[in-house]
Order: structure tokens, then C-alpha cells, then sequence
């Protein structure tokens, strides 16, 4: 019996000997999907794909940029909130991620609660821009037109249910005007009627909008974030220029799957405060539009958590329908 257990013994030790190394790896160990919920080449693509390059280099695994869209965002979305909690799957979302509970009320995860936040990574302005013909060069007298000829006024959209619908609807709101809405499949077409005279009111980026701007083609009135913009300091925001309190920003962010460590959230939330902060990366964001940004987990869930109820309520006063 003891020759058994001196055996044993050595044999035991072994085996945790040989399992040791395999369960004290530290994460990650193994390529992480990045999902996109865009087609690619779009905004949202080409931000992942170069943020992506750089957490590769700097965790030393490979990520994977995944692009799954439709619906809004919504199936992208949905993959990412209902993956392994292991760190090895995080989704790109922007603010349609906010907006889509409002139209989607039978989504299979909670917007708020039902995801793990990273961080906030960029946030983009948009220019309230007119056609030329409208006669008004300042909010404040857009907004004494808008009045003066109720109903009159045609705004520009890029789809219905989109951030520009309800950012306009917004600002009809706050603002006490009323103007007609005309969507369109997207920012191209939008600003091609506006040039062209069909609309006279649009919010769009700058990357999209400031080229028309810089023509003459269109007339910049006001920017929409709190505070002025750094590349058109010149430029009012909508808030000072006549609609106090009013903000219309689009942000993009990471999320992982619920009930996520706490040390690979960290982990995580490290490295993309690290990368954002590389001067190429910002530089290559802010081509794209986007003011680089970084924020706690905890802020992040609090920002979703004020949005979503924002655009509810947005949804509900202007009486918004899905098409």
C-alpha cells in the first residue's frame, strides 16, 4: 500500500506540473473578432480597421474586423451582446445603437444592462447648413423664417428613423418651427437635393458637408455639439445661437457581452485609451470626422443609458413611426 501512495504521488504532481502554464496565460491567447456592424468602406469600417491594426500590435493578438450588417445595426449589435463573455468577441456601435430601441421593441438583449461598456472612442459635430437661396444666415433667423412660413421649409434626411430625422425633429422642438421632412438613402443623395435647391435645411458631418460649405454651395449656420468646434471656430453653436440646451452629437463606442471580468474589461479599456491617443490613429480619426475621445465603462453605460431615453422621448413627441 505505501509503494502505491510513493507513486501516485509523483504522478500527481505531474500532472499539475504539466496544467500550470496552460491556466496561468494571461489574457488574451487568441485572435479577438472585432464586429462592425456597416458594410466596409463606410465610417464606422475604416475607424475599426485602423484601431484595430494598433490593439493587434499592442495585446499581441490578431483582431478581426467582422462586418455584419442590415437592419440598423441591429444584427451586429445582437451578436455582439449575445457572444461568449470572454473577451475574445467586442462590437463597434455609434449612436444608432441608442436610437434603435425606439424602433425595435422586441430586441434580444437589453441596450443598457444587457452589454459590458469599454469605452467611448470618438464623438463628431454636425453643421446645420442651409441652401443658399433661404434667407437667413444665423440660427436665430432661420429659425424667425421657419415661423414666419410655417410648413414651408423642406429639411433633407438620410433615411427615416435615421440621426438626422430625429436630431431636426429635435431641433423643431426645441426650436417651436415646423418644416417638412424628405428622406433619402443616405448623406450622398441627401446633400445632392439640398444642393440642388429640392430642401433647404440639413445636419451633416463635416467630412461630408464642409467641402459644400467651402464652395459656396451651402450656407453654415451653427454647429450642434456643446462647445464650438476647433476646425470651424468661427461658427456658433446651436445652443448659443438661439436654441439653448440643444446638442445633437455622433459617437461611436465598444461593447462586449455581459457579465465580462472585470480585469479583461480593464485590460481592454487600457489598451484603446492607449491606441486613441497615438498620433496616427487620432489623426486617421479625425479624417474621418471624428474627435477622438476616451471615457470609464461606467460613464460609457450612463451616456447609452441617457441617449436611449432621449430618443424615446424624441421619438414619442414628434411622433415618429418606423417605415
Amino acid at each position: 500500500m505505501q509503494r502505491r501512495f510513493r507513486i501516485l504521488i509523483p504522478a500527481a504532481l505531474a500532472a499539475v506540473c504539466f496544467s500550470a502554464p496552460a491556466q496561468e496565460r494571461p489574457y488574451p491567447t487568441k485572435p479577438i473578432r472585432f464586429i462592425v456592424p456597416f458594410a466596409p468602406g463606410g465610417g464606422g469600417d475604416i475607424v475599426a480597421r485602423l484601431i484595430g491594426a494598433r490593439m493587434t500590435e499592442g495585446m499581441g493578438v490578431q483582431f478581426v474586423v467582422d462586418n455584419r450588417a442590415g437592419a440598423s445595426s441591429t444584427v451586429g449589435d445582437t451578436l455582439g451582446a449575445r457572444a461568449a463573455p470572454d473577451g475574445y468577441t467586442i462590437n463597434l456601435v455609434t449612436t444608432s445603437y441608442a436610437v434603435n430601441p425606439s424602433f425595435y421593441k422586441k430586441l434580444p438583449f437589453h441596450p443598457v444592462d444587457g452589454v459590458t461598456p469599454i469605452t467611448l472612442i470618438g464623438t463628431s459635430p454636425l453643421l446645420a447648413v442651409v441652401h443658399p437661396a433661404v434667407p437667413a444666415k444665423t440660427i436665430r433667423e432661420l429659425i424667425g423664417h421657419a415661423k414666419a412660413h410655417p410648413g414651408k421649409l423642406n429639411y433633407a434626411s438620410t433615411g427615416n428613423g435615421g440621426l438626422v430625422h430625429l436630431y431636426v425633429e429635435l431641433f423643431k422642438l426645441m426650436a417651436g418651427v415646423d418644416m417638412a421632412h424628405i428622406p433619402y438613402k443616405g448623406t450622398g443623395p441627401a446633400l445632392n437635393e439640398l444642393i440642388a435647391g429640392q430642401t433647404q435645411f440639413f445636419l451633416g458631418s463635416n467630412v461630408a458637408t464642409l467641402p459644400h460649405v467651402k464652395s459656396g454651395r451651402l450656407r453654415a449656420l451653427a454647429v450642434t455639439t456643446a462647445q464650438r468646434s476647433s476646425a470651424l471656430p468661427e461658427l456658433p453653436t446651436v445652443a448659443e445661437a438661439g436654441v439653448p440646451g440643444f446638442e445633437a452629437v455622433h459617437w461611436f463606442a465598444v461593447l462586449a457581452p455581459p457579465r465580462l471580468q472585470r480585469e479583461i474589461v480593464s485590460r481592454l479599456n487600457a489598451e484603446f485609451k492607449r491606441v486613441i491617443a497615438m498620433p496616427d490613429v487620432a489623426s486617421g480619426m479625425q479624417q474621418t470626422g471624428l474627435v477622438p475621445m476616451h471615457t470609464s465603462p461606467e460613464a460609457l453605460r450612463e451616456r447609452i443609458r441617457t441617449e436611449v431615453a432621449k430618443f424615446a422621448r424624441i421619438v414619442k413627441e414628434a411622433n415618429i413611426r418606423a417605415e
